[in-house]
């Protein structure tokens, strides 16, 4: 059956009662929202994220503000994992602890076996450049470079070959659905293509784990649904454990497992 005689068979069903037809789907929808989340199954692969007891505390002026209170969590090879929590929560500064950019205040974030806190500056930044693929909402793509050009970026600091470089950005490119746009600029691609652009450069360096800062959070429901798709294929494909912080309830029941934040802390 195609779409258009569907569509006739609903509005048939329902005596051409469009307000009916949505009220039902509203009520299915909050339904799906409401039913628990199916119960997360650790795989049997080794921890490549452990964090112990880590707090993080800003100042505001003079007054201290704590992003996150003695957080203690695994996440296992291979996993896709979805931080959930409201804005505020401290699900962002969470994900800021695992890649790298922030330090903690207390409290250990080990990652591959190792404790980030006794890395000095610049074995740092070769853990952000080598080990993590970062893929923030914003995408953060030079609007002067062309598609190759974006996803080349973090190669070129990592030094890596020309020959290499483009072998790889192109195949990253078509593995991703670019194949057709490795010329475009930014200006000439939709927020789906920019998105899959930022994507497809955080796999450029074959990161052990993929982080993600809401990347669904500007996208239409069917463009969300190609950026998941493309997650599971950085999972299954590149060999990626991937970390998503999000506030969409779809979006992380999909995911293997949920780990909700509120208040800086681990919800049970």
């Amino acid at each position: 059956m195609n779409k258009q005689a569907l569509i006739q068979q609903i509005l048939d069903v329902y005596d051409n009662d469009v307000a009916a037809i949505g009220r039902d789907i509203k009520s299915v929808i909050v339904s799906r929202r409401n039913q628990p989340a199916k119960k997360a199954v650790i795989p049997d692969t080794p921890v490549i994220v452990e964090l112990k007891d880590v707090s993080k505390t800003y100042k505001l002026g003079k007054t201290p503000v704590t992003a996150l209170d003695a957080v203690s969590l695994s996440i296992h090879e291979g996993e896709m994992v979805a931080l959930l929590g409201k804005s505020g929560s401290g699900k962002s500064t969470l994900l800021h602890m695992i890649g790298g950019l922030d330090k903690t205040t207390s409290g250990d974030v080990i990652v591959d076996g190792v404790n980030l806190k006794k890395l000095r500056d610049s074995k740092l930044s070769y853990y952000r450049g080598q080990k993590i693929g970062f893929v923030f909402q914003s995408f953060y793509l030079q609007p002067f470079l062309n598609v190759t050009d974006n996803i080349e970026v973090p190669a070129m600091f990592a030094r890596m070959k020309a020959h290499e470089r483009h072998e790889r950005s192109h195949s990253i490119a078509e593995a991703v659905g670019l194949g057709e746009r490795i010329k475009s600029y930014g200006k000439e691609l939709s927020g789906g293509q920019i998105q899959r652009v930022a994507i497809a450069r955080a796999l450029m360096n074959k990161p052990r784990i993929l982080l993600a800062d809401e990347p669904t959070g500007n996208l239409d429901q069917q463009t969300a649904e190609t950026i998941f798709a493309l997650f599971k294929k950085a999972r299954d494909e590149f060999g990626a454990t991937v970390i998503i912080v999000t506030h969409d309830e779809d979006l992380a029941r999909r995911m293997d497992r949920v780990i909700r934040i509120a208040d800086g802390k681990v919800m049970a």
